[in-house]
């Protein structure tokens, strides 16, 4: 199951300067902060070939590695939990091809045993802070307005919009505006937003609690959007979570509350001397379960890395 393991580490701005098509041969990671790619040397010599910049790991240090990036230890937010979400949707798509390498698919089945085990044993406790429930917390504890309103708008439809909408959607009326309209209409189906459409996007400019997920240096998105804004606003709360964001240039006033990603960053990144005690455990411990599974499967003949499965 080890021998030939290998995992490619990509910055994230590359996963369009690959053409990755889905054969079974290879496991594929791709969120707005990791691009990652695993299988079995053969398999990935097109990709080690290439001079697209990357770092790469093999056999136990590349278990090592996704074990430690699903448990959230090499996350902004360190030991954030919402990663490990990731790693169950890239799972579900892998799993449900009709074609895909078996061995790989144990490999994984492995990851999130070990996952739950990290997590309940050196990691309880931590982590508990997401990017969701930071911006929660920004929303109702500097907002009066929403706490009246209880009305939130979201900029995007994907993951990060997602786990927004969960935590919120319960106890506040919330519009989405996104491009996706397939997104909108399963948002909709499950948390009962308010969908609005592209088209009708210039409705941000009269709300008073916005949240970005939208990545895009392109500031036409939204055009003159901070003067729109703010003139027809009274006051107002913006919460960028894009790296690359069409909103990098507003600033605050004392009516209108501006929070960056890396402000969201900055208030999820404390950690007790306990906490960072438990992360170096968990790391320690991570090692140690690489090599246990690598003597594991020492009696499995390599000929089953090549083994496929029809479904």
């Amino acid at each position: 199951m080890f021998s030939g393991l290998t995992l490619i580490n990509y910055n994230p701005n590359l996963s369009g300067a690959l053409q990755l098509t889905e054969t079974g041969h290879i496991f594929t990671l791709k969120t707005c902060q990791r691009f990652l790619v695993l299988g079995y040397y053969n398999d990935l010599k097109p990709f080690l070939n290439s001079n697209l910049p990357k770092s790469i790991y093999y056999e136990t240090k590349a278990y090592s590695y996704l074990l430690e990036t699903m448990c959230g230890l090499h996350s902004k937010i360190l030991a954030e939990n919402e990663v490990a979400n990731q790693f169950k949707d890239a799972y579900r798509n892998f799993s449900s091809l009709k074609l895909r390498n078996t061995t790989l698919l144990r490999v994984l089945e492995k990851l999130f045993k070990d996952y739950k085990y990290i997590r309940r044993e050196h990691l309880l406790g931590i982590g508990t802070k997401s990017y969701a429930s930071i911006v929660r917390s920004i929303v109702n504890s500097r907002s009066e307005s929403f706490s009246k309103s209880r009305e939130l708008t979201i900029l995007g439809s994907g993951q990060m919009a997602e786990d927004l909408i969960k935590i919120c959607y319960r106890k506040s009326k919330i519009h989405v505006i996104a491009r996706n309209e397939q997104r909108l209409d399963f948002l909709e189906d499950q948390y009962a937003i308010s969908p609005i459409k592209w088209e009708r996007k210039q409705f941000v400019y009269k709300q008073n609690i916005l949240v970005n997920t939208i990545g895009s240096k392109q500031e036409s998105l939204f055009p003159k959007f901070e003067y729109h804004w703010k003139e027809n606003t009274n006051s107002g709360l913006f919460v960028d979570l894009a790296e690359a964001s069409p909103f990098q240039s507003l600033e605050n006033t004392q009516t209108h509350q501006l929070y960056s990603l890396n402000h969201v960053l900055s208030l999820g990144s404390e950690l007790s001397k306990v906490d960072l005690e438990k992360v170096n455990s968990a790391f320690e411990k991570i090692r140690e379960l690489a090599h246990y599974r690598q003597g594991q499967m020492a009696q499995k003949p390599f000929a089953q890395i090549r083994q496929f499965a029809m479904s």
